[in-house]
């Protein structure tokens, strides 16, 4: 069926657009992905043919405010109303091309489809690391640190009877945030209970402001107020940051927080706690949530769409998509924990994972580094074999190479013909065997009563070729 092409300058109305000659859709490999993307030809406007749609592009042209307006091509088979979309694609003048004396106008429409948004900014980088402005990132440090939530539970007096401090005599704090907390002396003490901290973890405490106040001292203690941790007792006088190393597992830590007489005011602070370098457990779903965040996160690629919408079955066992193939889901419907790369029932890849978040996110002081999407899927691709893509249901998906290959196993087959069929089936003139004039003789030719006469065929189909025959 004819194709129909179609332009809009708005995003809502399209004029429709007649093209030199019918340029030609292809489906091309992106480079080190399993993602194929459609590619067009350049599309060529006559004037003759385009009038009104060419005068527009020719004043978008040396418009400097419309050089980076994108505008829209669609192709049809059939009519824009009724027929079947063909190709999608956007265009800017900077793709374009005007020849304002042939009146020519050359476009290079790039597929809008659903990696689009994705590949505008793949190559852009982003600062990552320790100190990257991506403060959902910060909290994602190596072990990898899990922010700690604050309930308003206070506790405000010593964790045991017979101690030597008191309450304060006025507390008033929610989570990570006092208020205000008043000792008249010589000194008091609160509690909050924290999540279980494994031996070798690393707790961190930020406290991100102070008001004018006496000095606060903190702790991580066990029930019997004794502490977990190889440093002890550390005092703070202003903003910044505490860390301890637990020296056991412990089920039921808490925060203890003392001063000598005074008062403090608006003290907040954070927690969080960065598992020991043994203990690698939820390193696949921090993996996941960087990238997401990488994709997400307004200091990143910025695509709020896919957020809680970066998912892996074989990183981190996340649901399979619609039409995911056979052989993968049949073996995660048996073992929904399992890695169906390695057959094994117990997913065991958080120990490699750990190693690959260190390297982008070492807890040290060094500066933050900047990375581009295409630099951290290929880095995923070299030490996993891993890909990404969009899934049918519209997520981003990252899969090991063996879920390709699946998919091609149940792909339907291309019969092609034996070597032997193919000639037979193939049926084509054979041109240079058509003669253009054909001659015959006679034995009896030296008589002129039997010269014969050429016969021409002034057929264009044929070649120049002479044909003879001699009728002995």
């Amino acid at each position: 069926m004819y194709k129909h092409y179609y332009i809009s300058f708005n995003g809502s109305d399209f004029s429709e657009i007649y093209p030199a000659g019918s340029p030609i859709c292809d489906y091309n490999q992106v480079e080190g992905t399993r993602i194929w993307r459609e590619e067009l030809e350049k599309i060529k406007l006559l004037r003759v043919n385009n009038a009104t749609v060419f005068d527009t592009l020719e004043s978008y042209f040396t418009d400097k405010t419309k050089f980076d307006t994108e505008l829209e091509i669609e192709i049809y088979t059939g009519l824009r109303a009724t027929g079947t979309i063909y190709f999608k694609g956007l265009f800017s003048i900077s793709d374009s091309a005007l020849d304002p004396e042939l009146k020519t106008f050359e476009i290079k429409p790039r597929v809008n489809d659903d990696y689009y948004d994705i590949f505008e900014k793949f190559d852009r980088q982003y600062l990552v690391g320790w100190q990257s402005p991506f403060g959902s990132l910060i909290t994602q440090r190596i072990g990898y640190s899990i922010s700690t939530a604050l309930s308003s539970s206070w506790t405000n007096g010593p964790i045991t009877t017979g101690a030597l401090a008191t309450g304060f005599d006025t507390f008033i704090g929610v989570g990570g945030s006092i208020a205000t907390a008043i000792s008249s002396g010589p000194f008091a003490e609160a509690t909050h209970i924290l999540t279980t901290i494994g031996t070798g973890d690393i707790v961190v405490l930020e406290v991100t402001a102070k008001g004018e106040s006496i000095n606060f001292t903190f702790d991580i203690i066990d029930t019997s107020a004794d502490s977990i941790t190889s440093e002890g007792e550390k005092t703070l006088d202003s903003t910044g940051t505490l860390a301890w190393t637990s020296a056991a597992r412990n089920t039921t830590p808490s925060i203890l927080m003392s001063s000598q007489a005074g008062t403090t005011e608006d003290l907040a602070f954070n927690v969080r706690i960065v598992q020991a370098a043994n203990d690698h457990l939820l390193s696949a779903g921090l993996l996941m949530d960087f990238l997401e965040d990488f994709l997400t996160d307004a200091l990143g690629m910025y695509l709020t769409g896919y957020a809680s919408n970066v998912v892996s079955t074989f990183l981190n066992n996340d649901a399979l998509p619609t039409g995911a193939p056979s052989t993968v889901s049949t073996f995660m419907t048996a073992n929904a924990a399992g890695n169906y790369v390695t057959g094994t029932t117990d997913n065991d890849l958080n120990t490699t994972l750990i190693g690959q978040l260190f390297r982008w996110f070492a807890d040290n002081n060094t500066d933050a580094y900047k990375l581009s999407f295409k630099e951290i899927t290929e880095q995923i691709r070299d030490i996993l074999q891993v890909y990404w893509f969009i899934d049918a249901d519209g997520k981003v998906r990252f899969e090991h190479e063996k879920y390709f290959v699946a998919w091609v196993t149940d792909s339907t087959p291309i019969t092609v013909p034996a070597t032997g069929e193919v000639d037979k089936r193939l049926l084509k003139y054979e041109k240079s065997q058509i003669a253009s004039i054909e001659q015959f003789s006679w034995p009896q030719s030296a008589n002129t009563d039997f010269i014969g006469k050429d016969i021409l065929y002034n057929n264009f189909e044929t070649t120049n070729n002479t044909k003879s025959y001699s009728m002995s």
